[in-house]
């Protein structure tokens, strides 16, 4: 089975770091351009979690990385000694 989001841990992160930000939710639909605040309130409670643009615009929002604000069971599925060679090359790469 490929690695899978938990869109309620999820929400609650993106809560927490809306909390410690001190960021509303309609601070986030402005922020993002969002017609209705509601996709916010989603993503929070875990009905649904932030496209790629959305989640790459409000880890800059929230000043943390991306991966920091998805939760899943990705790292039961990497392998990590390939994950740090492949990250070594990256790092040279750009």
């Amino acid at each position: 089975m490929p690695p899978m989001i938990d869109y309620e841990k999820t929400g609650n992160r993106i809560k927490f770091l809306m909390n410690i930000n001190d960021i509303t939710p309609k601070d986030v639909q402005e922020y993002i351009g969002l017609s209705c605040v509601q996709t916010i309130y989603h993503w929070m409670n875990g009905v649904s979690i932030p496209k790629l643009e959305h989640l790459y615009m409000l880890s800059g929002l929230m000043n943390v990385e991306m991966d920091a604000m998805i939760c899943g069971d990705r790292d039961q599925h990497i392998d990590k000694e390939k994950k740090e060679k492949i990250m070594k090359i990256i790092e040279l790469m750009f």
